[in-house]
């Protein structure tokens, strides 16, 4: 991987908080405009200002590996806003909080997802669409090159995957053999990696250098749900950066 990639990143961020996970938790038990707005400054400092740095940390590497990411830390563009539409929802916030680095609203992404019980580091592939999707054509083009492609960038054993639409976890750590066909039916899927609250990575700028990694292992994910020209954009992958 060309060196100026990682070192372009801003090395501003230095960790979450034991703060952050409190607050999700405590916002469970008080999902209420009175009791959020007088814990306001707690999540502007240990969720927004800690998201911000992470953003901006990561984001010469992931614009590096695809400039069409959006990766830039505001509300409609990464950050997806903690207050809920009232119209559709029967509790004014969200119990966590998303940054998603995508194309555009609902395209497959890489992101980072916190809440009360974990911080989250993964791949979303949006399905909706079924065997019309690009994931599903891409897949079925080659079985054994998907699964090889796991193999290769460690995905296999190594991640866990969900079906968030139906709220169940596939595995907890993916078998490409075995989840395919279930992958290949399912409207939305995350595989990703969950960092407990006694982790201790999360409190350092060590966890920074972890996505990178992670999101360097999973973006193979991300090319087979949205490439319209996959065997190139993989080699490109593989040529301008390979494993991590």
């Amino acid at each position: 991987m060309k060196k100026n990639a990682i070192e372009s990143s801003d090395s501003k961020f230095s960790g979450f908080y034991p703060e952050t996970y409190k607050f999700f938790k405590r916002l469970r038990a008080n999902n209420n405009k009175v009791w959020f707005d007088k814990h306001r400054e707690d999540y502007e400092t240990f969720v927004l200002d800690p998201v911000k740095r992470f953003i901006l940390s990561i984001k010469g590497f992931l614009n590096y590996i695809n400039p069409e990411l959006i990766v830039e830390p505001k509300f409609n563009k990464s950050l997806v806003r903690i207050n809920n539409d009232m119209r559709f929802a029967k509790i004014p916030y969200k119990e966590y909080f998303l940054v998603n680095f995508g194309r555009f609203k609902w395209d497959s992404a890489l992101y980072l997802f916190l809440k009360g019980d974990g911080i989250f580091l993964g791949c979303f592939v949006n399905q909706e669409k079924k065997a019309d999707s690009l994931f599903n054509i891409n897949v079925n083009k080659d079985r054994k090159k998907f699964i090889s492609i796991c193999e290769e960038y460690g995905i296999s054993k190594k991640y866990r995957i969900d079906d968030i639409k139906g709220l169940q976890t596939f595995s907890s750590k993916i078998n490409p053999i075995k989840d395919l066909d279930k992958i290949l039916t399912t409207d939305w899927v995350t595989i990703d990696k969950h960092y407990s609250e006694s982790n201790k990575r999360v409190y350092s700028p060590k966890f920074l250098g972890d996505a990178v990694t992670i999101f360097n292992h999973l973006y193979p994910l991300f090319i087979y749900a949205t490439s319209t020209n996959l065997d190139q954009d993989l080699a490109n992958y593989k040529n301008r950066i390979g494993k991590i």
